[in-house]
């Protein structure tokens, strides 16, 4: 797993710690609001189009990482917890 992914499960980790349940959006606003700039930074972003595909990018990538990743379960009613079991 790449830093950049480690990264973003150690936050949604971090948020899922302090709430019972969240939307995805709200799982993903907090990773963007610590992410972002060294997502732009690396990515060269310059202009809005830029920007606007950065961010569909990274919400693809934390959609995969929450489903694989064994630390978060998506319950029935569309929000994602954290795997009780599998969080230390």
């Amino acid at each position: 797993m790449n830093n950049n992914n480690y990264k973003i499960i150690n936050l949604a980790v971090e948020i899922l710690q302090k709430n019972e349940s969240l939307e995805f959006y709200e799982i993903f606003d907090y990773v963007k609001k610590h992410l972002f700039s060294i997502w732009s930074e690396d990515e060269k972003v310059r202009t809005n189009s830029e920007t606007n595909a950065l961010i569909e990018k990274k919400m693809g990538e934390l959609y995969k990482l929450l489903t694989v990743d064994r630390h978060f379960i998506k319950n029935n009613d569309g929000t994602w917890t954290l795997n009780k079991h599998a969080v230390k």
